[in-house]
């Protein structure tokens, strides 16, 4: 399974219009929704990535990583944890000097909004964080024809595209069919993913 094939004609063994059976689907307004939705809802480890936050002296934020979907981790250049709590909490922590700048101190806290990773205090030096995260995947195109999803998980990604095909098509009832489908498979794919963590000693920070 590739873009190429997802993208086919009719004709084309593999193809969403094949799939339903009809030459007329938005394929890449369905495919664009199919990969929205599985996204949206999947979580494995292919997701899970690091990158490090750079920071210079008096910043308080930095934008978030590209295609970043939810925190998992963050450490200091100590490997102490610098903890997530949520924006209210966060907002209630930052104080402002007399001149109206923040207070530079090192960090403990941090939340998330306005597309930025915010914390409780502006950096009083220029300081790194290691931040573990879930990445949304380059979504498929032309120039990236597969990706683990269609690699893996070929079931996934072809029950989500009947769905919105469906969708497209205003079938309802076949789209609920295609979505059960592409529940199930999501959920037996969190099962099997569950299995990676084998043997893991759980943190206990």
């Amino acid at each position: 399974m590739d873009w190429t094939t997802l993208t086919g004609s009719q004709s084309t063994a593999g193809s969403i219009r094949r799939l339903v059976n009809n030459p007329t689907i938005d394929v890449d307004a369905v495919l664009e929704d199919a990969q929205a939705e599985i996204y949206t809802r999947l979580r494995v480890r292919e997701m899970r990535k690091e990158t490090t936050l750079s920071l210079v002296q008096s910043d308080i934020s930095v934008a978030l990583p590209t295609r970043f979907l939810d925190p998992i981790a963050m450490r200091d250049r100590f490997g102490s944890d610098i903890l997530q709590v949520d924006e209210d909490a966060l907002e209630a922590m930052r104080v402002k000097d007399d001149d109206g700048d923040w207070i530079e101190a090192e960090p403990s806290r941090y939340a998330i909004w306005a597309e930025a990773i915010q914390f409780d205090y502006a950096m009083d030096a220029a300081r790194s964080f290691r931040f573990i995260y879930f990445e949304k995947p380059a979504d498929l195109s032309v120039s990236n024809t597969t990706n683990f999803i269609t690699t893996r998980y070929p079931h996934l990604m072809r029950a989500a595209c009947e769905k919105y095909a469906y969708i497209f098509l205003k079938q309802p009832d076949a789209a609920a069919g295609a979505d059960s489908r592409m529940t199930m498979a999501l959920e037996r794919i969190a099962q099997s993913d569950d299995l990676s963590r084998r043997g893991m000693i759980l943190s206990e920070r």
